[in-house]
């Protein structure tokens, strides 16, 4: 199965192994998770599970370390790159992998911090 995400550069499926349960870090509010790019395709759950796992691998200092997460059925890993400059942005790649009944998808897209502080799409800058 192959997703058509906005926000994402590539897409496709990928094999492995299945990703552990991400633990809850946080105990504040939920996140505002997007519906669009790679999150569209999962439910409120897992797009909260997702998108939490997001937010720590976009604070990681390194890139490469696959963040698990499961909600709602699926599970999936968030993985960073390293931290790069696009146009005198701070700017980090991430690979989203899901699993749902066995099939694997793959999702890349660029984040770039804001002026806020906030990690949004390249082409939402």
């Amino acid at each position: 199965m192959v997703l058509a995400l906005a926000g994402c550069t590539s897409v496709g499926l990928v094999g492995g192994h299945s990703a552990p349960s991400l633990t809850a870090a946080n105990n504040g509010p939920p996140p505002e998770v997007p519906r669009t790019g790679f999150f569209a395709h999962l439910d409120s759950e897992a797009g909260a599970a997702a998108f939490a796992a997001q937010e720590e691998a976009l604070s990681a200092p390194s890139g490469g370390v696959a963040i698990p997460w499961q909600g709602g059925g699926i599970s999936g890993t968030v993985t960073p790159g390293p931290i790069h400059s696009v146009n005198e942005r701070r700017c980090r790649d991430v690979v989203h992998v899901t699993e749902r009944d066995m099939e694997r998808v793959r999702g890349r897209s660029t984040l770039c911090l804001t002026r806020a502080g906030d990690w949004k799409p390249l082409d939402a800058i």
